[in-house]
């Protein structure tokens, strides 16, 4: 029993993704709109994950149009079939407004699966 308490969970996983477009508006006008997003998850317990994003996009139709915004989450995996997370999110658009976001997301697996044969 003692050599499980003495188990550390830590793990920690960074993405990056960026993305542009060549767009072709009305009247012959060539846009070219791109965004990314910045992501990290650290493992502070067990079943516990902390995290952060940020997002910086282009309009699609005005590409000099950029909002952005950013993200807090909280992740706890109940079992291997299941995760629990909430998300507070801030986003900054061109046009000045802001809108700020509390998101919980609730995702479970059912059915028969490879790992158990029915």
């Amino acid at each position: 029993m003692e050599a499980l308490a003495a188990l550390d969970y830590h793990s920690f996983v960074g993405r990056f993704e960026y993305i542009w477009d060549r767009a072709e508006q009305p009247m012959n006008i060539r846009t070219t709109p791109s965004g990314f997003y910045v992501s990290a998850d650290y493992q502070i317990a067990r079943r516990w994950f902390l995290g952060g994003r940020f997002d910086r996009s282009g309009r699609f139709n005005d590409a000099q149009l950029i909002d952005t915004g950013g993200s807090l989450l909280l992740t706890y995996w109940p079992s291997e079939f299941s995760q629990i997370r909430g998300q507070l999110r801030r986003t900054s658009y061109a046009d000045r407004l802001t809108a700020n976001e509390l998101l919980f997301q609730f995702q479970f697996s059912m059915g028969a699966h490879g790992a158990h044969p029915f």
